[in-house]
């Protein structure tokens, strides 16, 4: 029994190792990544923008990937489609004029924070077509933030916009078109959960709560400022206060540092505790 449990030790090891390996190679190194999406079918070889700032690779729920590459100026988005990548066929792109700093997926929709000048932010979503192959060309929600905006990165669940800004917690309904409601102050960073039921969020005490995103959505703006918060307890000296997380299920999520980390708990109260730690020191990219 004992070779046995310490076999399924081993395999589940490996297995969150090779994760967090290929999580390296997609997010961390421009060049490897580009060497890993250069596809020869039909002479479609350009999946990444010439002499990129940053790249992100971010795949969708039904096994696709969106490839986002950007200079100081412009943005490519490539698809990466099950299809295109088994059979070595084109790569479907597109391109807009400003730079980007943060990009999400959800489903086929994608959300973009870009740079429209020194001073202004802007979240834009688009959407692709599975079927037909093609970008949306007409963006169907822009949210602008303020002048003095400090925001650098963003949240999407269920239409909810979340973000952060100068430490306080403020989203924004994409499904009407009132403006942005502040939700909590003395934060420090947000995430949510892999099927965006929950938001999480890092608190500037480096404390963490939590919130159901329906909750949220259904609050009125008078009422909002008085939902209760989940408390989140933290074992073993987890420090998530400058660690962003990356979830790979609604339960469990990774971070930079090679650790897996599980949550338990209720509606009410829930543990984060460390799953797995992955020794990176030998990894060489």
């Amino acid at each position: 029994m004992k070779a046995v449990r310490k076999r399924k030790i081993l395999g589940v090891a490996t297995c969150f190792s090779f994760i967090f390996i290929f999580h390296i190679l997609n997010f961390n190194n421009i060049n490897i990544t580009n060497s890993l999406l250069q596809l020869n079918g039909n002479g479609n070889s350009d999946v990444i923008i010439n002499n990129p700032q940053r790249v992100d690779v971010i795949p969708n729920n039904a096994g696709d990937f969106f490839v986002f590459s950007t200079d100081n100026s412009l943005t490519k988005i490539s698809c990466l489609a099950k299809e295109c990548i088994e059979s070595n066929q084109s790569v479907t792109s597109t391109q807009i004029n400003s730079k980007y700093i943060d990009a999400k997926v959800i489903d086929n929709d994608i959300y973009l924070l870009i740079i429209i000048d020194e001073k202004t932010r802007q979240i834009v979503k688009s959407s692709f077509s599975g079927a037909e192959g093609t970008f949306s060309t007409e963006t169907t929600v822009t949210f602008t933030f303020p002048d003095d905006s400090q925001v650098s990165s963003f949240c999407v669940a269920k239409d909810i916009l979340f973000f952060v800004d100068s430490g306080k917690l403020l989203f924004f309904d994409m499904s009407n078109t009132s403006g942005a409601v502040e939700l909590k102050d003395a934060v420090n960073s947000i995430s949510v959960d892999f099927s965006g039921d929950y938001l999480y969020v890092i608190n500037k005490d480096k404390t963490i709560s939590f919130c159901s995103v329906d909750a949220i959505k259904n609050a009125s703006k008078t009422t909002v400022s008085s939902l209760i918060f989940g408390n989140v307890t933290l074992n073993g000296g987890i420090d998530l206060a400058n660690n962003p997380v990356n979830f790979l299920s609604n339960n469990i999520f990774t971070d930079s540092t090679g650790r897996f980390y599980k949550i338990t708990g209720d509606e009410t109260s829930r543990e984060i505790s460390i799953l797995l730690e992955v020794d990176t020191s030998s990894i060489n990219i």
